[in-house]
């Protein structure tokens, strides 16, 4: 296993069947650190032949995605971040947005429940999400403006029925770090030709959770 890692065969054909064969076998069954650093060392290598079997990118992907959102070794969470960025790197407008969705809904939906040491690992996904979006920054905007809008309707339906229970529902830190996403997103790419123009719907959506926040305090 270790040496087919070490040495993959030229061929891309070879390539993809060998990661395939990685990770029927192997990739599955890792759970400890030392053996997922080994393997997220070398996996870049491979991303170019995986693109000839997307099932198999996929499969990848989505493994690597799941640890670096769980895992609270920020080792294991800097190579896990370097393999998506390789993906994202290559990958065309199609698939590219793809990458940027999944890693996205992960992270947010990684954040149900807090812990100081969990807000750091947060934290640095948030920071290699926003250099993702660098990537191509027509296509991040188009996601960030449909993921604002989503969250902006989402906020409008609590405020129809305004209860100590709907607000709740915003009033998490799924959407904090949602909002915080997007917060250091355009404050990171601020021109008018990159995210600036999402400024202003990101203030009204804030400043309306804002006020729904404070409203708690007296229902």
């Amino acid at each position: 296993f270790f040496l087919m890692i070490r040495r993959p065969p030229r061929s891309t054909q070879s390539r993809s069947s060998a990661a395939s064969d990685v990770y029927k076998r192997q990739l599955q069954d890792v759970h400890d650190d030392t053996t997922l650093l080994y393997i997220f060392r070398h996996l870049p290598g491979y991303v170019e032949a995986l693109f000839a079997l997307k099932v198999y990118l996929r499969k990848y992907f989505l493994f690597v995605l799941e640890r670096w959102t769980s895992s609270p070794n920020m080792r294991v969470k800097l190579r896990a971040f370097l393999f998506v960025r390789k993906i994202a790197q290559i990958s065309d407008t199609s698939f590219l947005e793809a990458v940027i969705k999944r890693t996205y809904v992960t992270m947010v939906k990684s954040a149900r429940e807090m812990s100081w040491r969990a807000f750091e690992g947060l934290i640095f996904m948030i920071n290699g999400f926003v250099e993702l979006l660098s990537i191509d920054i027509d296509t991040s905007y188009y996601l960030a403006f449909g993921f604002l809008r989503q969250l902006a309707m989402h906020t409008k339906a609590v405020l129809k029925q305004k209860t100590k229970e709907t607000i709740h529902k915003v009033y998490n830190w799924q959407v904090l770090t949602s909002l915080r996403v997007w917060l250091k997103a355009v404050a990171t790419y601020p021109k008018e030709e990159q995210l600036g123009g999402l400024l202003y719907p990101l203030v009204e959506v804030a400043n309306t959770l804002l006020h729904l926040y404070l409203s708690l305090i007296h229902i």
